[in-house]
């Protein structure tokens, strides 16, 4: 038979996302990351504190590990701790005892004859049977009666700290890497962005949250990153918009998670924007919890060089693009001075926004600017209604709802 800790020797009938499969991908890692192995019995150690155990040593007080998987054996040795790892914090009231069943183990690992711990996988918490945790032992060793717990979710934060941290050879980081990107695809509901409780305020975390969210949505090929914050689904070709991005942004104080839109971004979509959509249809998302702001800025070279500060309401906004169609196109420099004079005198723009204008466009000679007169449209979530959404499991169908109404008000086909 195989051995099951080679590298090169996966298993062959267990599917890659098999709980089994997952507890040997663990365990390659406490074998060729000494860093993370450390790292992963400070996380026991506190777990076993947490229920009324006296805790582990640290590794370097250990001594050399031995790692086996699918064993029905505990080596001899002094002191066995039994390990649960699973999706959420879990307690078990009465004591580890020696079991007479016959066993077949998810992982042991020893150190010497001092100590071993026996791994018990359960990545879900509801397929967990007490009597597991109970451990069929030589007839020399003690096992500890209180069992530890620790959440797989604390497992990768700390694991992703360490490759984030750069503490790592580059064959421990490529390893480490692998395991994490493993977890990623085929454990979803293990990340510690599973839900938006479990991000708590990280930005980053929020934003993994984000784009699991819109890869359920509208599938892997719909949704891409655009630097530097925001994950986002395209829209079908031929529209006012290209895509709705799900990004978490503050709102005043409040962090929320929101659905933006910018319709209108280029002149070519400006120009449907107000040939194709009604403002009324754009404004009755308001009842659904949209936020609609103007959004004019100047492009050079496909890029958008400054937005300008608009005074006027959004109704005399959207009036004056909607009658000056001719206006959404390009300007070259000898028109420059008139339409900055003219776009100020309308509330267009502002006396700072022509001085800004001067430093990015005239005294760098550009000669030409594209008129994108566009919007901006935000849904916008707190973030601890987020959270609530996220536990009853409505969260997803929350902002596909949100998506969908705009999408209709703004006439654009989505990929779902």
């Amino acid at each position: 038979m195989a051995d099951h800790m080679n590298v090169f020797e996966p298993y062959v009938s267990k599917a890659p996302h098999h709980e089994d499969a997952l507890t040997r991908a663990f365990l390659l890692v406490l074998r060729g990351v000494p860093v993370a192995h450390a790292a992963w019995l400070v996380l026991v150690d506190r777990a076993h504190r947490a229920n009324r155990g006296e805790g582990i040593p640290p590794l370097h007080e250990l001594g050399t590990p031995a790692v086996e998987t699918q064993t029905s054996t505990v080596p001899s040795v002094e002191r066995v701790l039994s390990l649960l790892q699973t999706d959420e914090a879990y307690f078990r009231d009465k004591d580890a005892l020696p079991s007479p069943r016959r066993q077949v183990l998810d992982g042991v690992v020893s150190y010497g004859g001092a100590f071993a711990i026996v791994l018990e996988n359960k990545p879900s918490n509801r397929n967990i049977w007490e009597d597991q945790l109970d451990v069929s032992l030589p007839s020399d060793s003690m096992l500890d009666p209180r069992v530890a717990c620790v959440a797989w979710k604390d497992i990768v934060l700390a694991w992703a700290a360490l490759l984030e941290a750069q503490l790592l050879s580059p064959a421990e980081a490529v390893l480490l890497g692998d395991f994490l990107n493993y977890v990623e695809e085929r454990f979803p509901s293990l990340r510690p962005y599973s839900r938006v409780s479990l991000c708590g305020t990280d930005i980053e975390r929020l934003q993994r949250r984000c784009r699991i969210l819109l890869l359920a949505i509208a599938g892997e090929g719909n949704v891409a990153y655009h630097r530097p914050s925001s994950w986002f689904v395209r829209l079908a070709d031929g529209h006012c918009a290209v895509k709705v991005a799900l990004l978490p942004r503050r709102r005043s104080k409040d962090l929320c998670l929101t659905v933006e839109i910018a319709p209108g971004d280029t002149s070519s979509q400006a120009r449907i924007l107000y040939r194709d959509v009604s403002l009324p249809d754009l404004q009755a998302l308001a009842s659904h919890g949209w936020e609609l702001k103007a959004n004019l800025h100047f492009a050079h070279m496909q890029k958008n060089e400054l937005r300008t500060d608009v005074a006027l309401t959004i109704e005399g906004y959207w009036d004056f693009w909607k009658n000056r169609v001719e206006w959404i196109r390009q300007w070259k420099r000898p028109e420059f001075e008139q339409v900055l004079a003219d776009l100020v005198a309308k509330g267009l723009a502002s006396d700072q926004d022509r001085k800004e204008f001067d430093r990015k466009f005239v005294k760098t000679n550009w000669w030409k600017f594209n008129m994108c007169p566009g919007l901006i449209l935000n849904w916008w979530l707190p973030l601890d209604e987020a959270a609530q959404l996220d536990q009853q499991g409505g969260l997803q169908a929350a902002v596909k709802a949100a998506i969908e109404d705009a999408a209709s008000a703004l006439k654009a086909r989505l990929p779902w």
